[in-house]
């Protein structure tokens, strides 16, 4: 009877038959370590910034010093610095409020001379004033206004020769 040898498990790295070249890849993941392996859609959780809330039993001063100079706390990056949060609210604030003060005080100079209305000038540009060289059927006759689409005039009436757009100088 022949006694066992002392090495009786063959390893793996010992056999070069049996070596896999996968496990020399140091960023290969073992998978039986890898708990997402088997899904593809899932990802491993990130780490979430540390953020401890004062206790309740302190000051508003020892909170705004605490929320300073804390080593330990870490705001999330889509938070803003409560200095920029104060500078944004105080602006906020300040066109708000000069702006009711000029509806309330009706200081309709202000508005008239130095306020320009956005959707007048929206309007002027979406649908201008077009006068008409020719006729055009199935639109008006020649010298006629109408307001039109700048799209249409754009890429229909202006190459055409059919229409010119209104202002100041075509009317006197």
């Amino acid at each position: 009877m022949t006694q066992p040898s002392a090495k009786t498990h063959v390893d793996d790295d010992d056999d070069p038959r049996r070596k896999d070249p996968r496990r020399d890849d140091p960023f290969r993941v073992d998978p039986r370590r890898d708990l997402f392996h088997d899904d593809p859609r899932r990802r491993r959780p990130t780490p979430r910034p540390i953020s401890r809330r004062p206790t309740p039993t302190t000051t508003h001063a020892a909170n705004s010093y605490q929320r300073r100079f804390d080593p330990n706390l870490v705001p999330p990056k889509r938070c803003r610095r409560p200095t920029e949060i104060t500078m944004l609210v105080l602006k906020a604030n300040a066109i708000f409020s000069s702006v009711i003060h000029l509806l309330s005080a009706r200081s309709s100079d202000f508005i008239l001379n130095y306020y320009v209305y956005p959707l007048w000038f929206w309007q002027q540009l979406v649908h201008p004033k077009i006068i008409f060289k020719e006729d055009v059927s199935d639109l008006e006759n020649k010298g006629q206004l109408i307001d039109m689409k700048v799209g249409y005039y754009r890429n229909y009436l202006f190459p055409m020769g059919k229409a010119q757009i209104v202002t100041p100088v075509l009317l006197k």
